[in-house]
């Protein structure tokens, strides 16, 4: 008895804006204002189940009931923002930008394995419950202006719940063994950048003063929490 989902996300978004500006030689200000911003949001959550309930079985070969859960989500994100500002009236012009990037990523779910109330005869008895789980999310934010502030990140989970069971059953595998087995294989992979650059080109200004500023932050929040269990319960097991 074999049951198997195999799922997969691939996001990828980006984005990006120029804004440039030039007041004159008779402006009283130039400002220039760029923003962009990127993000995905994906989630996977699946229930696979393979069991035998309330039956007999008999065979002279072997028994074996699986369930496999093979899940993944690739994510990309990025936003870049330039801001240009010419001022040919003698005062510092202004450009702000910013950029940001985001992905959220969630993979929960449950892959159960059973045997319950039933009765087997068979050469081997095997019950397995596999996940096999992975996360990759790459965040870049990027910013260039006189006043720059580019920020990247993502949250990662993997959340899942892996049973195999043998409840209240007889099993008699003669010779041959019993395997009762929950495997689980779950990786995040996250990285995020935040780069700004602070720019700013004063022409012919006596007596003023030059500013510029740069931010640039990045995060990623990644876990993973999975319950996994094998087990005989309440059951009469017979094997070489």
């Amino acid at each position: 008895v074999l049951a198997g989902a195999d799922l997969d996300i691939d996001a990828l978004t980006v984005t990006g804006t120029l804004a440039a500006g030039n007041g004159g030689p008779n402006a009283a200000a130039t400002v220039t204002i760029a923003g962009a911003g990127a993000g995905s949001r994906n989630t996977i959550d699946a229930d696979t189940r393979a069991a035998v309930t309330d039956s007999t079985v008999r065979t002279a070969g072997a028994v074996t009931i699986r369930a496999s859960t093979a899940g993944r989500v690739t994510a990309d994100a990025g936003g870049f923002a330039v801001a240009l500002a010419l001022s040919t009236a003698g005062k510092p012009p202004v450009s702000v930008a910013a950029g940001l990037s985001a992905a959220v990523n969630q993979i929960t779910g449950d892959t159960t394995a059973e045997f319950t109330g039933s009765t087997v005869t068979a050469s081997g008895v095997t019950v397995q419950a596999v996940a096999t789980t992975t996360i990759a999310a790459l965040t870049i934010g990027g910013a260039a202006g006189s006043a720059a502030g580019s920020g990247a990140g993502s949250g990662n989970t993997i959340g899942t719940v892996l049973t195999a069971t043998i409840d209240e059953s007889t099993v008699s595998a003669g010779s041959g063994a019993v395997r009762v087995v929950a495997t689980d294989a779950s990786t995040v992979t996250a990285d995020a950048g935040g780069l700004a650059v602070a720019v700013q080109i004063t022409g012919n200004a006596p007596g003023t003063v030059t500013l510029a500023a740069a931010i640039g932050a990045s995060a990623a929040v990644n876990a993973i929490g999975n319950d996994v269990t094998a087990q005989i319960v309440d059951s009469t097991v017979t094997a070489g």
